[in-house]
């Protein structure tokens, strides 16, 4: 089956709307996002992507969430401040959203690596001394 299509929407509906330089950025960016997770669970052995449909709103989540990611924090930013006089303001932003590049995180990753179902095994229960 063919890996899932994700889109601005799918961002827009995690997240906010977007503006035009944004749509512009997530158009670029989403492919970027898709393949590093493609290519990620390829190293892993997965080839095609599962057909189930949560694994697929999954899928589309995480590569939108890396985008959003970035879209919050392109430059990479992790500390600003401002000052005023004696006025201070200081910023620090969370350490996720600090990269100023799209990334696949090892949770996501390890989220999306499809459970193999347990094989259940026939079992005894011994009954007493025979």
């Amino acid at each position: 089956m063919a890996w899932v299509e994700v889109t601005k929407d799918d961002i827009v509906k995690r997240w906010k709307p977007l503006t035009p330089a944004q749509g512009i950025i997530a158009d670029t960016r989403l492919p970027d996002a898709t393949d590093l997770i493609e290519l990620a669970l390829e190293d892993r052995g997965i080839r095609e992507a599962p057909t189930d449909e949560r694994w697929q709103r999954l899928y589309a989540a995480t590569a939108a969430d890396m985008v959003i990611r970035y879209l919050q924090n392109p430059d990479g930013i992790l500390s600003e401040s401002v000052t005023l006089d004696d006025f201070r303001e200081e910023r620090r932003r969370d350490s996720t959203t600090s990269t100023g590049r799209v990334y696949l995180s090892l949770d996501e990753l390890a989220s999306l690596i499809p459970r193999r179902k347990r094989r259940r095994r026939a079992f005894s229960i011994a009954l007493g001394n025979s």
